[in-house]
């Protein structure tokens, strides 16, 4: 038993399971908050003019899109939490945010692909821009 223990390396496994559980566990997090926002940003429900919480909506929108603009932007996003209810219809107002947001990652990636071909290289994302 001695002999099988340290031919596994025991001190190694002990530091790296918790890690690999951790980081494990922080994926399904992730996964669950893109499909929680895909259902709320695909499933609004409403055809007329509704009280909408535009934070969650933007939110939503850039988790959505976060393959969008992940490797050409940061994005930081300031929303006012005492923002009140907006009337609007959901499912329109998710895609205008989604549209703007798309296309402004799709205008730094241009740009980027513009600097790169001219010699220019920034630090960071392949635009070095950011998106707020």
């Amino acid at each position: 038993m001695k002999e099988a223990a340290e031919a596994v390396d025991l001190d190694y496994l002990s530091t790296e399971i918790p890690r690999a559980i951790e980081q494990s566990l922080e994926g399904v997090q992730r996964v669950a908050k893109i499909v929680l926002a895909m259902k709320e940003f695909s499933h609004s429900g409403h055809e007329e003019k509704t009280p909408t919480d535009i934070n969650r909506a933007l939110e939503n929108t850039v988790t959505v899109a976060r393959n969008e603009w992940k490797y050409v932007a940061d994005l930081v996003t300031d929303l006012d939490p005492n923002l009140p209810l907006v009337p609007c219809i959901p499912g329109e107002m998710n895609q205008v945010f989604l549209n703007i947001l798309v296309n402004a990652a799709h205008r730094q990636r241009r740009r980027a692909a513009s600097t790169r071909h001219q010699g220019h290289h920034h630090g960071g994302h392949a635009a070095g821009g950011r998106l707020v």
